[in-house]
């Protein structure tokens, strides 16, 4: 038997086994004392002795208080548990200086039916070896002060229901503690397998910025020289290498950002910028605010739609339009160039794949592309946040 778990999703942190049964036994306890209490009050008729009756009430609910307060924050715990069947036994002895005469013959006086609460909460304290007999010494208990007070059948009916009590009720505790022990080991592993598959992703993400870094960086950079047909490099040439330069340490890193809000269309201005030598590019750059894991996202996914542009629509002219509309951020890269199909896309494109559509999943983002070939290209990201 488990708790509830404490956070929101379903491998937080669960109560201890222990725990739940002691809080459970202390709610039963506390509320079986009071009604007990009051049924003792009010049956106090002859042979009651005050005497006996009044200070054994006191350690009874004094000791009760104690109990539930310990059961509650840290379980039924086996002193706890003996020190309670004692004072059970010391009960049921004195069975007939508590209870009026009338009440002994039906087993249901508030002595019967707190011994029987005592007998059944002992049972999570430990094995089965070793409370089911302290149990049934409660129940002897019970049988000799039934005779003490001439109960008709010397209470040996009763005796037998308690005794039944704390075997049926060991048995049932043990199950409950056991399938509670198996549920929070089931769920500790599970907490495990989502911790080790959180790091996994984290490390995946990693991993693929570094890997559209350098797609879109240095090796675009170098296939630039390497088709180019000048003696000396051109200066959209050099100002790619020196800004390669510059960024090459972070493929050794984790991609820093903020945790304030970013103006997208100042990061996406940038980018236009390192272009316009290769393309005239139609703008429209509504201000945005994104946050900076996703402004990183949409950068690198606009400039991988525009480095694709630049090296497979044969054109010159692209549009670029941000903005946003029910709180959702949209961003639409445009060509009129030849285009292609979707969804034959050969597997080595990894521009598309991972620089854009995988870039903004791994933002909480989206991208759809719309091309047919001779009809150009348009691709959506999207991104909304929470």
């Amino acid at each position: 038997m488990t708790a509830a778990p404490v956070a929101e999703d379903g491998l937080g942190d669960l109560v201890p086994v222990h725990v739940t049964m002691g809080r459970l036994a202390a709610t039963v306890r506390a509320t079986v004392t009071v009604f007990a209490a009051v049924a003792a009050v009010l049956g106090a008729q002859s042979p009651v002795s005050y005497r006996w009756l009044l200070p054994m009430l006191c350690a009874f609910v004094g000791w009760t208080v104690v109990y539930v307060r310990i059961a509650w924050t840290h379980g039924v715990r086996p002193w706890l548990s003996g020190v309670d069947l004692t004072l059970a036994c010391v009960l049921a002895l004195a069975l007939g200086k508590l209870v009026p005469e009338a009440a002994l013959p039906r087993g249901t006086s508030w002595v019967a039916v707190a011994v029987s609460m005592m007998i059944i909460w002992a049972q999570p304290a430990g094995p089965i070896w070793t409370w089911v007999p302290a149990g049934l010494a409660v129940a002897a208990s019970f049988v000799v002060g039934s005779q003490l007070a001439h109960v008709p059948d010397g209470g040996v009916m009763h005796g037998i229901t308690l005794g039944t009590q704390a075997v049926a009720g060991a048995v049932v505790m043990q199950i409950a503690i056991r399938t509670g022990h198996e549920a929070s080991r089931t769920f500790a592993s599970l907490r495990v397998a989502q911790t080790e598959a959180e790091i996994t992703a984290a490390r995946q993400a990693d991993e693929l910025a570094q890997l559209c870094l350098l797609h879109n960086g240095p090796l675009t950079t170098l296939t630039m020289a390497i088709h180019s047909d000048c003696a000396h490099p051109s200066s959209l040439l050099r100002r790619r290498a020196a800004a390669n330069l510059d960024a090459l340490p972070r493929l050794a890193q984790f991609r820093s950002t903020s945790d304030g809000p970013v103006r997208l269309d100042e990061r996406l201005a940038q980018i236009v910028v390192w272009y316009e030598a290769e393309l005239h590019i139609s703008t429209t750059l509504r201000p945005s605010l994104v946050t900076a894991e996703a402004a990183d996202a949409f950068v690198d996914a606009v400039s991988a739609c525009l480095e694709n542009v630049v090296r497979h629509a044969e054109v010159d002219r692209a549009a670029l339009d941000v903005g946003e509309q029910d709180g959702t951020i949209r961003v639409t890269v445009a060509d009129g160039g030849r285009g292609f199909d979707p969804d034959a896309l050969p597997d080595h494109r990894f521009g598309v794949r991972q620089s854009v559509i995988g870039r903004m999943r791994t933002a909480g983002g989206s991208a759809r592309i719309r091309s047919a070939p001779g009809q150009g290209t348009t691709i959506e990201l999207e991104w909304r946040d929470g």
